[in-house]
This record gives C-alpha cells, sequence and structure tokens, in this order.
C-alpha cells in the first residue's frame, strides 16, 4: 500500500490542471440550496481552500456539480488523508461522496464523476485504498473498481 505522502503527491499531479469553474457553476442543476458550499465561492483554487473551511463546509461535495466537485474534491480527500483519525465529520463525508447513493440520488451522485481523467479516478482509487477500515470505504472501493474494468464513460 502507498504511503500517504504518495497518495497526497498522486492527488496533487491528478487534479492540478482542471479548471475552477465560474461560481454560479459550482451548484449541482439538480441541488436547489447554495448554503454548504458558500464558503468555496471566495476561494480561486482548491490549494486555497483552509482546512477550517474544508471543516466547515464538510457536506460541499454533495451540493457540487461535476466541475465543482472535480475541482474542490482534491482538498478535502487531502485533509481526510491527514486528519484520518481525528473524527472530523468531513473525513466521513469525503468518502461517503465518492460512493454511489442508490436508489432516486443515485444517477445524481454518478453524474459528480463524469468528467474525471484516468489520473483522477487512480488518485481517487488510491484515497480509498489509504482510507481501508474507514466506514463506506469498502462500497466506494467496489464501485471504483468496477470502473476500472471499462464501465466508466470517457469524458
Amino acid at each position: 500500500m502507498a504511503s500517504t505522502a504518495d497518495v497526497l503527491r498522486q492527488i496533487e499531479r491528478a487534479f492540478a490542471d482542471p479548471p475552477r469553474p465560474a461560481d454560479d457553476q459550482l451548484l449541482h442543476p439538480d441541488a436547489r440550496d447554495d448554503n454548504d458550499i458558500k464558503s468555496l465561492y471566495s476561494v480561486a483554487h482548491w490549494h486555497d481552500l483552509s482546512d477550517e473551511a474544508v471543516e466547515y463546509e464538510y457536506a460541499a461535495l454533495f451540493f457540487l456539480g461535476p466541475a465543482g466537485f472535480r475541482h474542490f474534491l482534491p482538498a478535502y480527500m487531502s485533509f481526510a488523508l491527514r486528519h484520518v483519525d481525528s473524527g472530523a465529520a468531513v473525513v466521513g463525508s469525503t468518502v461517503y461522496a465518492l460512493t454511489p447513493a442508490q436508489g432516486d440520488l443515485r444517477d445524481f451522485s454518478l453524474s459528480k464523476f463524469a468528467l474525471f481523467d484516468d489520473a483522477q479516478h487512480s488518485a481517487v482509487l488510491a484515497f480509498l485504498a489509504a482510507m481501508i477500515g474507514h466506514e463506506d470505504v469498502d462500497e466506494a472501493l467496489k464501485y471504483w473498481h468496477s470502473e476500472v474494468r471499462g464501465s466508466r464513460p470517457r469524458p
């Protein structure tokens, strides 16, 4: 298994280039309320998102559209890796955001992954592998491993 430092570097490389969407494109088109992403509006790049903002906006990943999800996810994964045993709600919510919902919300949750390229997909897998033992990670890993086998839509 890769070290935390290795996974953090992989996330950094994989998510170095995705552009930050305009503020009016951050909220998922099917989400009705931007209350949980308001702190993200003033952040120019995911590198600039403070740990305090990640913790405060722990539910933001659920409300972001595909471009916003792809752009800000690395800040959340990085926080979770650095604070895995902290008990912070954002650690669990990050893993959960990478676990496709069942039922009526499945298409909504899967839409967030649509823009990921192969390197980003691999970085998500490395993150989830590093989170083994955490609640919900098994279900997320099962999905992301199945996507490696070729069923993943191409951007």
